[in-house]
C-alpha cells in the first residue's frame, strides 16, 4: 500500500476530529461534576475513545490553560487528588 499525500492529509484531518471529540466528551463530564484524570481516562475508555494518560494530561492541562477547565486539589484520604471541573 502507497501512503499519497492526500491520504496523509486525511489523517491528519481525522486526527483533529477525534481529539476534537475527545475534548468535547471531556468537557461534558467536568460540567456534570468534578473529574480526576484516571476516571476520564476510563469513561472515554468506556465509550470507545483510546488515549494514553501521557495524551490525555497534557490534553486537560490545554483546556485548564485555555480557560475551559479548572483544576483544584482535594484530600482523598491520606493523598491529594487533582480534580478538574468547569470554569466558572
Amino acid at each position: 500500500m502507497t501512503i499519497t499525500k492526500n491520504d496523509s492529509d486525511n489523517r491528519f484531518e481525522y486526527h483533529d476530529l477525534y481529539s476534537g471529540l475527545i475534548r468535547l466528551h471531556i468537557l461534558y463530564h467536568a460540567v456534570e461534576g468534578p473529574i480526576f484524570g484516571l476516571e476520564m481516562a476510563e469513561e472515554l475508555a468506556r465509550h470507545g475513545y483510546r488515549i494514553s494518560l501521557g495524551t490525555l494530561y497534557p490534553l486537560l492541562h490545554g483546556l485548564e490553560k485555555k480557560g475551559y477547565l479548572r483544576s483544584a486539589e482535594k484530600r482523598n484520604g491520606s493523598r491529594f487528588v487533582k480534580y478538574i471541573g468547569p470554569h466558572p
